[in-house]
């Protein structure tokens, strides 16, 4: 037999001395851990969006000191309560004042379309009559039901947000003492116009005769987003104060205008100190606004589906006498 050439012995001499090795001295790199995953953020809830069609708070009258609850309407039931309230109708040409004094474009109706009791508020709709091409609307008062004679008067209410809307609350003399108007007075307690939702007009007119002794005082307030006057989700409170000696406007129970006899300058004999009825409406177009009402922003005729945005939302009326002393 041939010995190996010496090359191959040491080969795998080296061979046998690599495999002889103990396993256990090879370094094995620790394995690494996998991250911690985040946690994952619970998502932020999304405000509670405003429920869209005839959401009423269901709000209640509340107390004053110095003021004793004398009469309310809640509007719990299923229709308005005609001992006190009456509907007025037409473009005003019955009641001897053709677009009803401010050229409005409406006519009021008793439709329900355009006014109807639901859930514990009234609600009055402007809308829009897509095959005559007229706007309808509603005009309620308690002329000849409920007077009031100084006192305070509180109205839950969201108005509507429209281009040449007019919703209003507001008060007439019950008799013309002194004369047609405006010289037995008007009190407007709230108006609002277009889509102009911060802006909270306070008025009175008085004057001898419509033509050229027409005066008045009115008080424009401009309101934070927070309190704007279309919240159909929580409404707001109009209230105003009335006494013998003049009157304050408050927003939330917050005054925003207040006005004294002796301030009013030709005020003359005092239209003031008579008693009122209130009256509710939203108007479209006329004299105020400073938007031409736009038909496309306005519920229709014959659909029921109509945001409570474009609504003159009513909670309730609540009238205090104050306690003497």
């Amino acid at each position: 037999m041939k010995s190996l050439p010496k090359i191959l012995v040491i080969l795998f001499s080296v061979i046998i001395l690599g495999c002889s090795n103990d396993s256990s001295n090879i370094e094995v790199p620790a394995p690494v851990p996998a991250p911690t995953p985040a946690p994952t953020p619970e998502p932020t809830p999304a405000p509670t969006p405003a429920p869209s069609d005839n959401f009423c708070p269901e709000k209640s009258a509340q107390t004053y000191d110095g003021y004793s609850l004398s009469w309310q309407d809640n509007f719990s039931g299923s229709a308005l309560n005609q001992e006190y309230w009456s509907y007025m109708y037409g473009d005003g040409s019955d009641y001897g004042i053709p677009g009803w004094g401010n050229n409005e474009w409406q006519e009021y109706s008793d439709s329900e379309e355009n006014i109807y009791v639901s859930s514990g508020c009234l609600y009055i709709v402007p809308k829009f009559n897509e095959s005559n091409l007229e706007y309808f609307s509603a005009r309620i008062r308690t002329k000849e039901n409920k007077t009031f004679l100084f006192g305070r008067i509180d109205v839950g209410f969201s108005a509507p947000s429209i281009s040449g809307v007019w919703p209003a609350i507001w008060m007439l003399p019950e008799e013309n003492v002194y004369g047609g108007w405006p010289a037995s007075g008007e009190i407007d307690i709230l108006e609002a116009r277009d889509d102009l939702t911060r802006e909270l007009h306070s008025t009175i007119h008085y004057g001898r005769n419509q033509t050229n002794d027409h005066n008045y005082i009115s008080k424009k307030t401009f309101l934070s987003d927070a309190q704007k006057l279309n919240n159909p989700l929580e409404h707001n409170i109009i209230s105003l104060v009335w006494d013998d000696v003049g009157f304050s406007w408050l927003y939330n129970n917050s005054q925003v205008h207040s006005l004294s006899y002796s301030e009013i300058p030709d005020l003359g004999q005092n239209p003031f100190l008579e008693r009122f009825h209130i009256l509710i409406n939203s108007a479209v177009g006329g004299n105020f606004p400073t938007q031409t009402p736009d038909s496309s922003q306005y519920c229709k005729i014959g659909v029921n589906e109509c945001d409570d945005s474009k609504k003159f939302i009513i909670d309730y009326i609540a009238y205090y006498e104050k306690i003497s002393e």
